[in-house]
């Protein structure tokens, strides 16, 4: 599987049912709400950090960014760009 090529698109609606069925996995196995806030923020992270392998491995810039400014300029444009197909919109 060759991960630098064009990702086919998925519905928003299969996202939806995929995270319900998440929250709803670890709701049966949690029995305070702490627990159950650690275990989301730890698929979170972990989602999160794959996420950004795979984007930096099809970027292939090389470089890692430091500053918050630029972070978040990350963020907004090829993070955001992936994950909806268009930059995001932070005037609103």
């Amino acid at each position: 599987m060759d991960l630098r090529k064009q990702r086919p698109q998925v519905a928003s609606s299969a996202f939806c049912h995929l995270y319900c069925e998440m929250v709803q996995y670890f709701q049966g196995r949690c029995e305070k709400m702490a627990d159950l806030d650690t275990k989301l923020t730890e698929l979170g992270v972990d989602v999160g950090l794959r996420l950004n392998e795979l984007i930096a491995f099809r970027e292939r810039t090389g470089k890692r960014e430091v500053k918050l400014i630029a972070m978040l300029q990350h963020i907004t444009t090829t993070v955001w760009r992936f994950l909806f197909g268009k930059t995001a919109d932070l005037e609103k």
